[in-house]
């Protein structure tokens, strides 16, 4: 995707004046970021807010060493829930406790037992292999369950939730004890809600970046930005004839963010453009509307490891070799231990008429697959 740049070429008499970046409902001026984040991961501002201390949903897969990799990361108010799911590998013979995931849990006498959203369950249905949910409290290496959920199905990946009790210089996470790896494919979800809760997760590209948007209720984020530039260009074409172009450029960009559900946000990033030009005593201006982006994505669909994501959205390859465009498509991706696979089928629908189209606007299949070596 070409853009303009900001500087003149050898030989042409050009100058840039008064380039303007404001925020709108309390946006600040956009940053650049250092580096874009990964598709369908959450914006860096979320990964950022992993920090020794915060309240964490870890849904990932443990390792024989007892280590974890998570898949999602989810930020959640502290509130100091210790809660871990996944499958029994042991059953005390006195029915007082068992083992899952590598800790040990006990009950006592005011431990609740639920089938699913039903009470009255017994621990006497617990058997080895049964999947769990158990919320209580820690006590040194071992949990004191509160709740005990028994599912009626497994799901496609394990759980803890428990404050970040340090990171490394790797950027590993302990949680409850557990070293706890975040690969770059794994998504940082927000789900905070109150005073003092950094909202700045409105932001997909590293060139179209909002800080501090605007929250309504707990669902919806708001924000945007207006740039503006006027243009001076002298004997640009380098000819002969002395001529002069002016140009005056604007933008307003506004974005937004919806979670519908637990797993399904809307998003879009729509602009207003206008530009006016001034070339021998005459005005040429013009004005359009640009959907950037307009799509649902839907996180773990039906309990699966995979990602789906329908509408305009963006697609470009790691450095930007190969393409970097807005298209209108369908999305599929998801994550396999150190796996990572993906695939599309992209059209450029929205593009105007058929006659001004270009290859972009063709349909185009799109696959990727991708393992990690290494921690680095």
């Amino acid at each position: 995707m070409e853009r303009p740049g900001f500087g003149a070429m050898p030989g042409h008499r050009a100058r840039w004046a008064v380039v303007v970046c404001a925020g709108l409902l309390g946006v600040t001026p956009a940053a650049r970021a250092q580096s874009p984040p990964v598709a369908g991961t959450a914006a860096p501002s979320a990964a950022r807010a992993l920090v020794a201390g915060r309240q964490v949903k870890i849904e990932g897969r443990g390792r024989p060493d007892g280590s974890f990799d998570a898949v999602e990361v989810v930020l959640r108010n502290v509130d100091r829930t210790v809660k871990v799911e996944g499958r029994v590998t042991g059953v005390r013979s006195d029915r007082g406790g068992l083992t899952m995931m590598g800790f040990e849990v006990a009950y006592d006498r005011d431990t609740t037992f639920y089938r699913g959203s039903r009470a009255g369950a017994s621990r006497a249905e617990i058997a080895t292999g049964t999947w769990l949910e158990v919320k209580g409290a820690r006590q040194g290496l071992s949990i004191l369950a509160e709740r005990v959920r028994i599912k009626d199905a497994p799901e496609s990946t394990e759980e803890l939730e428990a404050v970040i009790e340090r990171i490394d210089r790797a950027g590993t996470l302990t949680v409850l004890g557990r070293q706890v790896r975040v690969p770059s494919s794994a998504a940082v979800v927000d789900e905070r809600t109150g005073d003092g809760v950094d909202v700045s997760g409105l932001r997909r590209d590293d060139d179209e970046q909002a800080r501090e948007p605007m929250r309504i209720g707990s669902r919806l984020i708001i924000g945007g930005r207006v740039e503006s530039a006027w243009v001076e260009e002298g004997n640009y074409d380098l000819d002969d004839t002395a001529d002069r172009t002016d140009q005056w450029i604007s933008r307003i960009q506004m974005l937004g963010s919806a979670q519908l559900t637990s797993s399904i946000e809307a998003y879009s990033k729509v602009s207003l453009n206008r530009s006016a030009l001034v070339q021998d005593a005459s005005l040429i201006s013009r004005q359009d509307v640009e959907v950037q982006e307009a799509y649902v994505m839907a996180h773990r669909v039906g309990g699966s490891p995979f990602t789906v994501q329908l509408g305009r959205q963006r697609f470009r390859d790691t450095r930007e070799w190969f393409f970097d465009e807005y298209m209108d498509a369908a999305r599929v991706s998801a994550v396999f231990g150190v796996w990572s696979v993906e695939g599309a089928v992209a059209d450029g629908v929205s593009a105007g008429p058929v006659a001004g189209r270009d290859r972009k606007d063709k349909r185009h299949q799109i696959a990727s697959l991708s393992r990690t070596l290494g921690g680095r």
